[in-house]
């Protein structure tokens, strides 16, 4: 799934109200990252694995929401990032 797919489908949809929400995303990102990195030093691999996943997803909602944008997938959040960002 590529982003003008997501588009299509109505699964991301622009809303500038979410500028506001960004900062908060990326703090949340980074409590996930912290969460993550407290379970590896206690041996916890599979438990840090999804908590660093959630780091990594609130991060991306984090620049997503900073151009305007919200999502409703996943897919389309990461569909997203990386044809906003660059990341291909």
């Amino acid at each position: 799934m590529n982003l003008q797919d997501c588009v299509d489908d109505g699964l991301i949809r622009r809303d500038e109200s979410k500028k506001m929400l960004a900062k908060a995303e990326l703090e949340s990102s980074e409590k996930f990252i912290k969460s993550a990195s407290r379970n590896l030093e206690i041996g916890e691999t599979e438990v840090a694995e999804m908590i660093a996943y959630m780091g990594f997803f609130h991060a991306s909602r984090a620049l997503l929401y900073s151009r305007g944008y919200e999502e409703k997938t996943h897919a389309c959040l990461f569909a997203a990032t990386m044809e906003f960002f660059q990341f291909n």
